[in-house]
């Protein structure tokens, strides 16, 4: 049965996309949280406050929308609810997924308010087919570290809940990488010891979070695939990973094409965080830091 309230706002993570290794293949839902707020009207109308101020369209075309409208055409069922309000806490083009976000957030507000007709698992084939980054939308979806194969159009995944002491430092620099500019930097072909080389620490990373074994993040972090090659669109990206280690953070990486640069400690992250963001203003580019948790949840309904 179709939700008769007024409006529903759906609160949605951040995330982070490859973790250093997993290029593609791991993606972890952070507490940093855009919300995003629809209501009954009869013209689509998005209004922003924070990161996505100006940063994205204002009418039927933004993701949010565009999303919520698919998945009710799908159902052959009517979704009014097109006057959206957002409070953006996720920077846009930083690589923390504020795409990924909107439209899971579209998803979630359609499927509660035509009475939760699609699983868990529908919702994220439908996610995969709109943003088609599963390592990003996944995660949104349902929280916790995702670990994501991609099979044709669809893909397999599983959570993983990550250990308690985990904190996440983040450097965001006023830097903008497109996802499109980060994937034509990289080679068609690699060499075969680059690829046993992620396959093991993508490996080792997986039972590193698993079995609280945070020690193993250092080594279990270490990139072939794309960092190498995407250091020519991040002139500061070399300084802000070194900094990381030496502040104490377990490890450090791009996240997802950039230019966030993110990394993993055992309690305390703002050493880390705080080395980041200097190397990155040292380096002549301007920066903001912040420190956060995984987050175990995934996209929710938080008032209806």
């Amino acid at each position: 049965m179709a939700d008769n309230s007024y409006f529903v706002t759906v609160r949605v993570p951040a995330t982070s996309a490859n973790l250093g290794p997993g290029y593609d293949a791991l993606g972890l839902a952070l507490h940093l949280y855009d919300e995003y707020t629809f209501r009954r009207g009869d013209e689509a109308r998005v209004r922003m406050e924070g990161e996505a101020t100006g940063e994205a369209p204002t009418g039927a075309e933004n993701l949010a929308l565009r999303a919520a409208l698919l998945l009710a055409e799908r159902q052959g069922a009517t979704f009014d609810y097109l006057n959206v309000e957002e409070k953006s806490a996720i920077p846009v083009s930083r690589g923390l997924g504020a795409s990924g976000a909107g439209v899971v957030a579209g998803l979630i507000a359609a499927n509660h308010v035509l009475g939760n007709i699609l699983t868990t698992r529908e919702l994220a084939a439908l996610a995969i087919e709109i943003e088609g980054h599963p390592d990003n939308v996944l995660p949104a979806l349902v929280g916790g570290l995702v670990v994501v194969a991609a099979t044709g159009a669809e893909a397999e995944w599983v959570k993983i809940d990550c250990p308690p002491s985990l904190r996440v430092a983040l450097a965001v620099p006023e830097l903008r990488i497109t996802t499109s500019a980060a994937r034509e930097v990289l080679p068609e072909r690699v060499a075969f010891g680059d690829a046993i080389h992620n396959v093991s620490r993508v490996g080792l990373l997986v039972a590193a979070v698993q079995n609280d074994r945070l020690d193993l993040l250092g080594t279990a972090m270490d990139d072939r695939l794309h960092q190498p090659y995407r250091r020519r669109l991040h002139p500061a990206l070399n300084e802000m990973l070194a900094a990381a280690r030496e502040a104490g953070a377990l490890g450090a990486a791009l996240s997802g094409s950039g230019s966030t640069v993110i990394a993993l400690c055992d309690g305390d992250a703002q050493p880390a965080a705080t080395a980041m963001r200097q190397a990155c203003e040292e380096a002549g580019i301007e920066c903001w830091d912040s420190v956060c948790m995984p987050s175990s949840t995934g996209a929710t309904i938080v008032s209806k």
